[in-house]
């Protein structure tokens, strides 16, 4: 079952990608993750990675605070 704070960072990431006009393909390219891998974490299928997480820590940084209330929750990464 996900977490609070998964949802927040999932509905958090499709918002600013709508704000932002991306697909989801050029999302990932930003983040720094392969189409897939984004694609499977937004539908629950996979965990928020190592990868995943740094990549929007440092290309989306105004989600570095929802990130690291993630982490601070005891989440850790795949």
């Amino acid at each position: 079952m996900d977490t609070p704070q998964v949802d927040i960072l999932r509905t958090s990431l499709e918002a600013i990608r709508l704000r932002d006009g991306l697909s989801l393909t050029a999302q990932a390219h930003r983040i720094g993750v392969s189409h897939s891998q984004l694609s499977l974490f937004n539908r629950g299928k996979r965990g928020a990675g190592e990868k995943l997480l740094r990549g929007i820590v440092t290309n989306i940084p105004e989600l570095a605070p929802v990130v690291n209330k993630y982490l601070g929750n005891g989440h850790d990464t795949d």
